[in-house]
């Protein structure tokens, strides 16, 4: 059953992405700021990774040797419960083709200091049971996501929603069809500048679930105050001169 569609907007968001190399993993809504979503519904409850640390902050959550899961290194937050950094099965997150495949990201930055940067992410899907990883998707070589925050997300109810792009979706596909009697789990690996203070977190979700409204949405872009009284302005002057010239033409028929 499908839950309740989100609404995507811009009002605590001022980000962009950068342009270039192809990338795996990439912003649901095409751009940083078309991909922020009030969910308001307070499921997504299934941690990947978080991260806490001052500055620069790197780790990563995977499988073990034999198939021992919530395996993790680094900067990493392990509390909460359910734990904010685990490897799930991909059944627990709805991950039934790549089309599904979401990772919210909910930053949790404190003070004045709130823009954060993604460096690198790294998804990985793990043999459940032997612990082997089966492919990854990462971000482009040498790219990174912008996050410049003007409010503070804060909670996994106000997130960033990333998922797969249109290829690497086929990819993750063919996966799951070499391997249909495989418990597969989800890892990430992840390195983030910019960080204070807060747990920075990336769970898993159903990527189906969420209405992505995009940058194509007007509620996006909000328009300044003084638009409209500029917009009827440019109508005033270009009717007055449309009038000017129909009475020049008619004056010159008239001749």
């Amino acid at each position: 059953m499908r839950r309740p569609s989100v609404l995507l907007a811009t009002c605590a968001v001022l980000a962009a992405m950068p342009s270039g190399a192809h990338a795996d993993i990439v912003t649901a809504g095409e751009t940083v700021a078309g991909s922020f979503v009030i969910s308001g519904v307070g499921n997504i409850t299934t941690g990947i990774l978080s991260l806490q640390n001052d500055g620069t902050q790197s780790g990563s959550s995977f499988v073990g040797p034999g198939g021992i899961p919530n395996q993790s290194q680094g900067n990493v937050d392990t509390g909460g419960n359910p734990a904010r950094t685990a490897t799930p099965l991909i059944s627990t997150l709805g991950w039934s083709s790549g089309a599904d495949v979401g990772i919210a990201f909910a930053p949790n930055q404190q003070g004045s200091a709130l823009g954060i940067t993604i460096n690198s992410l790294v998804l990985t899907l793990f043999n459940g049971s032997t612990g082997a990883a089966l492919t990854s998707f990462p971000l482009a070589s040498g790219s990174s996501i912008d996050f410049s925050l003007v409010g503070n997300p804060g909670t996994a109810n106000n997130f960033f929603a990333l998922g797969l792009s249109a290829g690497e979706r086929a990819q993750f596909d063919a996966i799951l069809a070499q391997n249909p009697d495989v418990a597969i789990r989800a890892g990430l690996a992840s390195t983030m500048t910019g960080a204070n203070a807060g747990a920075d977190r990336l769970l898993g979700f159903d990527l189906a679930d969420v209405t992505i409204l995009g940058p194509s949405n007007p509620a996006l872009i909000p328009l300044p105050a003084s638009l409209p009284l500029f917009a009827g302005g440019l109508a005033f002057v270009g009717l007055l001169g449309w009038g000017r010239k129909r009475k020049s033409t008619a004056s010159v028929l008239a001749a």
